[in-house]
């Protein structure tokens, strides 16, 4: 797994892309569609619509990190209820590139704030 500065913020694009998009073209979305700054140093994170792939981008300081992970067999955990951008914790993120399934705590606390707004 790649390192990351504790300071970073995580994002998951939770809005399936085209993966064969690279660095320039999901440095578009982030700039254009998340209305962020690429080199702020933050962590982007996208997926496929197969959910069997995902990207990662972030500018380490001189230069875009692109990491890719493709799963042979299984697929990413994403949950249903997650929408736009969502803000994952450096163990979230690490879970997320593992496989396992995350989201479970998130869309029971979920469920239950929409039960009373």
């Amino acid at each position: 797994m790649f390192e990351l500065n504790k300071s970073s913020k995580i994002y998951l694009y939770a809005c399936p892309i085209d993966c064969r998009k690279s660095i320039d073209g999901l440095a578009y979305v982030v700039l254009s569609v998340l209305e962020r700054e690429p080199k702020s140093g933050d962590v982007f994170i996208f997926y496929n619509r197969g959910k069997d792939k995902l990207k990662a981008l972030f500018w380490d300081g001189n230069g875009f990190v692109l990491y890719y992970k493709r799963m042979d067999k299984r697929r990413f955990v994403l949950s249903k209820l997650l929408s736009g951008e969502v803000t994952l914790t450096h163990e979230e993120c690490y879970l997320l590139f593992s496989g396992y399934d995350f989201t479970i705590q998130r869309d029971a606390n979920a469920a239950i704030f929409s039960r009373y707004f």
